[in-house]
């Protein structure tokens, strides 16, 4: 993979980045349905929080460093997803797709 800078177009390497991001992103959504069969409608929120994060601290710090922006995105969807998951933790199949619809509207609300 570290030569497909040297052979393809910048265009085709950002298309490539943004699909392997939302695979990652896909395979979060797989292993939570696919080893609990719990449907999670907020997976997007997560990532949503997550890339806020860093676009916040990238905006508003003085301090301009990728791993620091990657560390604090991780952190605050990580700590987002504890507070959730202590909340749904006891709830049903349906209460848990529903709960997680409505993390996503309200952080989709929030946030834009």
């Amino acid at each position: 993979m570290c030569f497909l800078p040297l052979l393809l177009n910048p265009y085709y390497l950002i298309i490539l980045s943004y699909a392997l991001v939302y695979a990652i992103a896909c395979l979060g959504v797989n292993l939570l349905f696919g080893y609990t069969g719990l449907v999670s409608l907020g997976h997007a929120a997560y990532f949503g929080v997550g890339a806020y994060m860093g676009g916040f601290l990238y905006a508003f710090s003085e301090l301009k460093s990728l791993e620091l922006y990657l560390l604090t995105g991780l952190v605050a969807a990580t700590a987002l997803a504890a507070l959730l998951g202590a909340i749904c933790v006891r709830a049903t199949r349906m209460h848990f797709a529903i709960l997680t619809l409505a993390f996503a509207q309200m952080v989709h609300s929030l946030f834009i």
